[in-house]
């Protein structure tokens, strides 16, 4: 593959990826817009680095991706260590959000479909909140969590 398409494949799944996102909003659910939003962020950032190191390994871009201060153990020792690096979402720390989002995102997903499946009726006011707040809980509060903890 030559390094020109690379940039401009990811570009375009980024946007392909968002098409459904207008029917999705207005259904208002929540798992299957988190999985738009991470896998368009995912397909950006891999365009970004392969526009950035397009045949070249020099880091261009330290602010972008630092791999020099990429540990490999999550917790307490990064933020002591690297306060206000540790706050900045770097490309690894988006990479690893995005992992952890879609497992979590089809994850709220399935739960749905078995509900439809088992023919249980829709949920009432009261849980329907309960849902919203799991399923924003699981797909974006969880992600950011992993990504300002660990990596």
């Amino acid at each position: 593959m030559s390094h020109s398409f690379r940039p401009a494949a990811g570009f375009l799944a980024a946007a392909l990826v968002l098409v459904p996102l207008p029917r999705q909003v207005r259904a208002r659910n929540i798992a299957t817009i988190a999985m738009i939003f991470w896998l368009s962020s995912f397909c950006f950032t891999l365009a970004i680095d392969a526009t950035i190191w397009a045949g070249n390994v020099k880091n261009s871009a330290p602010l972008w991706c630092d791999i020099s201060k990429y540990r490999s153990h999550c917790g307490i020792m990064l933020s002591v260590t690297y306060p206000l690096e540790s706050l900045f979402f770097t490309a690894i720390k988006l990479k690893s959000g995005t992992y952890i989002a879609l497992s979590a995102a089809s994850l709220c997903i399935c739960k749905h479909l078995e509900s439809l499946s088992a023919g249980r009726p829709m949920p009432t006011t009261s849980c329907r909140s309960f849902q919203v707040a799991f399923e924003l809980g699981m797909c974006f509060g969880l992600p950011f969590l992993w990504m300002f903890v660990c990596v």
